[in-house]
């Protein structure tokens, strides 16, 4: 997805204490066409990351509750989004510490916001929005490449559908996704396909799931009357 000056735009989580920095952060990303999440502690940053799905993360490098490096390695093993690290330090051991952590750049504070967008650029050209080949929602992993889900690391046993579905509540967990959008996503379904279609795919999903010990970490919501959504431990 490219914004409307041909730049490649994404969903953009900024972990940023200072409340100034953060939303000058926000408003020139904003402006640049993406969409930005924005959270002042490194703990919430780092359950927000594991929450839900984002194309790039921007870290401040010191932070309260987890810094910049605790969350990136928290995170490698399961989220390949490209991260770039924002600090006013410059000793180039935190540098390379970064970097081995498995940050992809580095900005030093003061910067000029343009640099930021510029860099976010740069990085989702390289790493498109919806590249990546695996994507984690709270204790639930998506192998887009393998097409197959797993719930704390164990695979959930998904016909094509049900995983079709999965990824498209997924890709917002607690956004509604009305039936007619859901059919689009069934692969190979003709014509003839109703919305009732979904709502079978649904509870077997929902079965699985808690067939599997999802319980609450992961639940498929009805939205009366609109839709489904995906409740991801109390994201709603």
């Amino acid at each position: 997805m490219t914004a409307g000056n041909g730049l490649p735009k994404g969903r953009v989580l900024v972990v940023e204490d200072d409340r100034r920095t953060a939303e000058m952060m926000a408003v020139y990303l904003r402006h640049a066409g993406h969409l930005v999440s924005v959270e002042h502690d490194g703990a919430a940053g780092l359950a927000r990351a594991r929450a839900e799905e984002f194309d790039l993360l921007v870290l401040d490098r010191m932070l309260p509750g987890a810094d910049g490096v605790e969350i990136v390695r928290a995170l490698r093993d399961s989220n390949a989004a490209p991260v770039i690290f924002v600090t006013a330090r410059t000793l180039e051991d935190e540098r390379l510490e970064g970097f081995e952590a498995g940050a992809d750049d580095y900005l030093t504070k003061p910067f000029d916001p343009r640099e930021l967008v510029a860099r976010v650029a740069a990085l989702l050209r390289r790493t498109p929005p919806g590249s990546q080949d695996r994507s984690r929602v709270g204790a639930l992993l998506i192998d887009h490449a393998a097409h197959r889900a797993l719930l704390d690391e164990i695979p959930l046993d998904l016909t094509p559908s049900e995983f079709a579905i999965l990824v498209a509540l997924a890709e917002r967990p607690g956004r509604v996704k009305s039936r007619p959008v859901l059919l689009d996503a069934l692969p190979g379904e003709g014509f003839e396909t109703r919305e009732r279609t979904v709502d079978v795919h649904v509870a077997n999903l929902r079965r699985k799931l808690q067939g599997a010990g999802a319980g609450e970490r992961v639940a498929i919501e009805t939205a009366f009357g609109a839709g489904y959504r995906l409740a991801v431990g109390g994201v709603t």
